[in-house]
């Protein structure tokens, strides 16, 4: 895996911390006052030389250094000075009107430097979750193939594993190749998988997660707050948070993870007692669309991101509800139901990664051929896991004497 970067997000990083600004600005005029004082105190050696020409001048008194003081407002000297080498050897400390001043200043420059970065409309209790945004500020990781032979391994694994997803797979495969050709992140442009239930859409789309190494998360469009869970709710509320994509980017500081919708058919609304609505249509499309990711704005955080460089992977069981403005914003790959021999074939290789012994896969697999004709239904993937637990549970069972 090759690491690339890209700029996620511009956002100002403004020191608000006004006891450093406080200690600078007293230090500048305390400074300033000092120059001022040296240059009274040499004009007054200056004047004396010239009033008592051709004589020495007389050593300078108590009343001359008050005259100096009064004349650059010090509050006064500590230790009468004996030449600009020796004056002043200790800092003076600042009158009272000058230090109000001062805070006054540093409250006004804190204050605007909150509303500069950004985030003031935050609570106390969010304000953890603005430093984990300013972990995406700048050039955030972005994870792609060293090469074009990495993103074929990667893709005969993946056939090998399922190659009923054969559809999904290649165009997953021609990505990868792009990224390790380019020398670019990895993204896959939007694609619905719509195929019979229980084919493993959902277990291919994490197996592609884990092949290439990059983080993924899933969200149900099915439960009435998918769409919040897409774009996340509004600071202020008492659920509110960032949506599960950002947040994925924010967990693990990658500005390409793979976001997987499960039952997109089965997309819904809700509607508030208040009579506000919240469709996962309008949440999904601003981030499908490149052009409004590009720019699109955290209802959360409120500053834009970039978010072109996720990849989405959404599941279906059927195309007929699902809304056509996302059809024509994904690539639709109809996947085939998983034939017996297929199944048999899958449940050797997850029984050999769950650590079963022969007989018990033998006895999974005399199961699948038995099946079809007892049961009124197909047979499904979610089927043969099931069957494998059971195998796996009864292994770990004493033997009875």
């Amino acid at each position: 895996m090759r690491m690339h970067s890209v700029r996620v997000l511009d956002l100002p990083d403004h020191d608000t911390d006004s006891a450093p600004i406080q200690e600078r600005l007293e230090a500048f005029l305390t400074g300033l006052r000092q120059k001022r004082a040296l240059t009274v105190y040499f004009d007054l050696i200056e004047d004396r030389k010239r009033y008592h020409a051709p004589d020495p001048p007389p050593p300078l008194t108590r009343d001359d250094l008050r005259d100096v003081q009064d004349a650059v407002g010090l509050v006064s000297f500590r230790g009468l000075p004996r030449g600009p080498r020796s004056w002043p050897r200790e800092r003076e400390p600042l009158p009272g009107h000058a230090l109000s001043r001062i805070r006054r200043r540093v409250d006004t420059l804190v204050e605007r430097r909150r509303r500069a970065n950004g985030l003031t409309h935050l609570r106390d209790r969010d304000k953890d979750q603005a430093k984990r945004l300013r972990a995406l500020s700048g050039a955030v990781p972005a994870p792609g193939l060293e090469s074009e032979d990495r993103a074929d391994e990667i893709a005969a694994a993946l056939h090998e594993e399922m190659p009923w997803m054969a559809p999904a797979t290649e165009v997953a495969w021609h990505a990868f190749r792009r990224s390790g050709r380019l020398g670019e992140p990895v993204r896959l442009g939007p694609m619905v998988l719509v195929g019979p239930p229980g084919i493993g859409k959902t277990h291919w789309a994490r197996r592609l997660s884990d092949r290439l190494g990059t983080p993924s998360c899933t969200i149900d469009a099915s439960q009435g707050l998918a769409s919040f869970s897409v774009v996340g709710t509004e600071s202020g509320w008492a659920s509110s948070q960032p949506g599960r994509p950002l947040d994925t980017m924010l967990q693990h500081r990658i500005a390409n993870p793979i976001i997987v919708v499960d039952e997109l058919c089965k997309a819904s609304s809700i509607r508030s007692t208040a009579g506000v609505s919240a469709s996962f249509l309008p949440a999904l499309l601003g981030l499908l669309e490149p052009e409004s990711a590009r720019d699109w704005t955290c209802p959360f955080f409120k500053v834009k991101l970039d978010m072109r460089h996720l990849s989405w992977v959404m599941l279906a069981n059927t195309l007929a509800t699902v809304p056509e403005p996302v059809l024509s914003r994904a690539r639709v790959l109809p996947i085939p139901d998983v034939t017996p021999a297929q199944l048999k074939d899958f449940a050797r290789r997850r029984a050999a990664a769950m650590g079963l012994e022969a007989p018990a896969v033998d006895a999974v697999v005399e199961t699948l051929d038995r099946a079809p004709a007892l049961l009124p239904r197909r047979l499904s993937l979610r089927d043969v896991n099931r069957m494998l637990e059971r195998a796996v549970e009864l292994a770990a069972r004493p033997l009875m004497h």
